[in-house]
């Protein structure tokens, strides 16, 4: 793995993170505004949020993933110098 794998990752958390939030900008979940919605319409919004959050997991785990790959090419580098100067 290479530090592009993990910038690529890093842009795919940006990407997630901004489709939940575009998500959650819908209209269809400003519909009710504090009206009575139909049971459709809340199911669809309570899926919708559901969606964003499920986005925003997806987005923290390729996160922690980006940390790790740096932590391990990080380590392999610091094992290879020490490896070349011994």
């Amino acid at each position: 793995m290479t530090p592009t794998t993990s910038q690529t990752l890093r842009r795919r958390v940006r990407r997630l993170r901004a489709l939940a939030d575009d998500l959650e900008r819908s209209p269809v979940l400003r519909l009710g505004d504090g009206r009575r919605t139909s049971q459709g319409i809340h199911a669809d919004q309570e899926r919708l949020h559901g969606d964003a959050d499920r986005l925003r997991w997806q987005a923290y785990l390729f996160e922690q993933g980006a940390h790790q790959l740096v932590a391990i090419e990080t380590h392999r580098g610091q094992a290879m110098n020490r490896w070349r100067i011994g």
